[in-house]
């Protein structure tokens, strides 16, 4: 029952359009589909299992239940969590086979003495967003510690501060950044390594051919990640509801509380 005659309609060909472009705009890197927070509000697993139906090979969440989530929606797509997990949650992470985020000296210490298999970690770069993360040098270092633990690195990201603003300076100073740290990796042990850099407005405007994956949010909703408009981005959600009352008052009055 929905007394209220108030539902948002989500369009999941719209959805997969948006997709679809920005997959094309990334090439060749592909894209990796961001349904943190029930997707934005729009639905995770629905999402997700229209975002595999188009091929979109990686997803990513903020959060670890995030991740369970869309596992138990029946969705097998390798799925990033972006956010830190605890260290007695790493189990769970197995169990249901996620990429966890490596961001710190601290936290590599507190799984290495974990007695049980641990899932894959990509690492997270501080390029300039100042959030989870070191800077490259460090993470270096880090990458160079975990492998040596036997911990399995497969990937790296970071993430643009001001990708929104075109032809931002200090994106050129971030891909610098994170070109270094790729560039000191040296032999992968673990067979293929993911890198990805791009938000939204970093898929739309700059050359990610570099590159692995993009990761694409607000955009792939349909939202503007910028100013500057993106005509080809399609609204995914419509907002539906009825008309309770109209009245009609005289110029000056007040409404509501506060008389706001």
């Amino acid at each position: 029952m929905n007394s209220r005659k108030t539902f948002a309609l989500i369009d999941l060909s719209a959805y997969k359009q948006n997709l679809l472009y920005l997959s094309r705009k990334a090439f060749p890197a592909k894209l990796m589909a961001v349904v943190k927070a029930d997707a934005y509000g729009h639905g995770a697993v629905e999402l997700s299992k229209a975002a595999r139906d188009i091929g979109i090979e990686r997803l990513a969440v903020a959060f670890l239940e995030e991740g369970i989530k869309i596992r138990e929606g029946g969705v097998n797509l390798p799925i990033l969590v972006l956010n830190y997990v605890d260290r007695h949650e790493i189990p769970i992470a197995r169990k249901f086979g996620l990429t966890l985020t490596l961001c710190s000296f601290g936290q590599l210490e507190e799984i290495v003495d974990l007695e049980v298999p641990l899932p894959d970690f990509h690492i997270v770069v501080d390029t300039g967003m100042r959030r989870l993360g070191m800077e490259w040098e460090d993470s270096l270092r880090l990458y160079e510690s975990a492998v040596s633990k036997g911990i399995r690195i497969t990937g790296a990201y970071t993430h643009f501060a001001t990708a929104d603003e075109k032809e931002s300076e200090f994106v050129s100073e971030q891909k610098d950044s994170f070109d270094r740290f790729l560039a000191g990796l040296g032999e992968i042990p673990f067979g293929s390594f993911e890198s990805h850099i791009s938000n939204s407005a970093g898929t739309i405007f700059l050359d990610n051919s570099r590159y692995d994956y993009v990761r694409a949010g607000i955009a792939t909703y349909g939202l503007q990640p910028s100013i500057i408009v993106d005509n080809n981005l399609m609204p995914v959600l419509e907002w539906k509801t009825c008309i309770s009352y109209l009245k009609k008052i005289h110029a000056g009055y007040s409404v509501s509380y506060g008389r706001t």
